[in-house]
């Protein structure tokens, strides 16, 4: 049985392709940079002047190969466009606009906005250096705020105290990395509700010291509160999940740079199971490549957020 004779490619490799002014020699790698650099190139690109290596220009009706090639290489770079906007498609965009950033005193009189809005907020610690204490999301940011002033005053959360002069990555340094749990509570800069790794709760400290209480009502009324909306690139309604890895995604970037710049895991010493992420725990890893826009109030936001524009899985 003959061989079969094998298929001629899209254009003889001699062939040049001219593209917007400028002339290129065909091959596979060409077109897929093409259609890279030009997404509606199925629809604009030009296919002449068409030259031989010598130079010389073929005319379209003295070639009939050429021409049928033609539209076979028109599929192909469409192919290739198709290709492109799926490899886009696996990329979830993300625009938060930070509408609010407010004291806590500030929320009586903000309460429409939070009661009508959810999203991604942030504790910052608006020292020397703004820096960020924990990163959240919800659905709306009213109930949740509400449960977190309960839990705060409550006794319920590890509550750090710096002075407005302090900048937070240093207090960490002396106060708080590479601490035990009872060491915390001789301190008594940073208000711990447990005794030990067990989690075992004192009462006392908690509920009946008059002290730790005001330490409490401090650490509300000297960080700020910013809010961002949340805008999606493709319809869902199940935002939920995709908030949560927005929200992971922001945490685990702000945690290596403050793990960078403390020099350490930024973990209790000897905490056993017990183990209070300074920037809150990571609920949902992200699922896709993210790209992250970042609107509104940028100048009263940390700038370790707003230079997180991206996350790859």
């Amino acid at each position: 049985m003959s061989e079969k004779k094998r298929k001629k490619s899209i254009f003889p490799d001699n062939l040049k392709i001219e593209v917007n002014g400028k002339t290129y020699i065909r091959n596979t790698e060409t077109i897929k940079k093409l259609s890279k650099e030009n997404p509606n190139l199925a629809t604009f690109i030009t296919f002449k002047p068409l030259y031989d290596a010598a130079g010389k220009e073929l005319k379209m009706e003295d070639c009939e190969e050429i021409r049928s090639n033609m539209v076979r290489l028109g599929r192909t770079l469409l192919k290739f466009h198709k290709e492109n906007k799926q490899e886009e498609s696996k990329v979830l965009k993300v625009k938060l606009t930070w509408e609010k950033v407010i004291k806590a005193e500030d929320f009586d009189s903000n309460t429409d906005f939070l009661k009508k809005n959810g999203g991604l907020y942030l504790w910052i610690w608006p020292g020397k250096n703004p820096r960020v204490g924990y990163v959240g999301e919800t659905f709306n940011f009213y109930n949740r705020m509400y449960e977190h002033f309960c839990n705060i005053i409550g006794g319920q959360y590890l509550s750090f105290n710096p002075s407005p002069e302090t900048d937070f990555i240093d207090y960490l340094k002396e106060h708080y990395v590479g601490k035990t749990i009872e060491e915390l509570n001789e301190d008594n800069t940073i208000f711990c509700p447990y005794l030990n790794a067990n989690r075992d709760i004192s009462f006392t400290r908690v509920f009946l010291d008059e002290n730790e209480l005001k330490v409490r009502l401090e650490n509300l009324s000297k960080r700020e509160f910013a809010f961002a909306t949340v805008e999606f690139s493709k319809k869902t309604d199940k935002e939920a999940p995709l908030r949560k890895q927005i929200e992971g995604a922001l945490i685990n970037e702000l945690f290596n740079k403050y793990k960078t710049l403390t020099d350490s895991r930024l973990k209790l010493k000897k905490a056993g199971k017990f183990c209070q992420c300074v920037l809150g725990d990571i609920s949902k890893w992200p699922e896709t490549d993210l790209e992250i826009v970042h609107e509104g109030l940028t100048d009263k936001i940390p700038h370790e957020v707003i230079e997180i524009t991206s996350f790859k899985v």
